[in-house]
């Protein structure tokens, strides 16, 4: 079984540019899910959307991946 990922990507990112990031798509194929939002690096996490978007969509994301026995 292929290991899922998301990469949660801000488009103003200056230290990870987005084209950084979509490099892996060659490379994870199928089991790779983008986010991509309006923010920057920091801004993912500290931003005005953060509590509301980013990191709801993360925790989502990991309980919609999480197998429990």
């Amino acid at each position: 079984m292929a290991c899922p990922l998301l990469v949660v990507m801000a488009e103003r990112d200056e230290l990870v540019p987005v084209e950084s990031s979509e490099a892996l798509r060659g490379f994870m194929g199928p089991n790779m899910e983008e986010l991509l939002l309006p923010a920057g690096h920091v801004g993912l996490i500290t931003g005005r959307k953060a509590a509301t978007v980013t990191i709801p969509h993360i925790l989502g994301w990991i309980t919609d991946h999480s197998h429990t026995p």
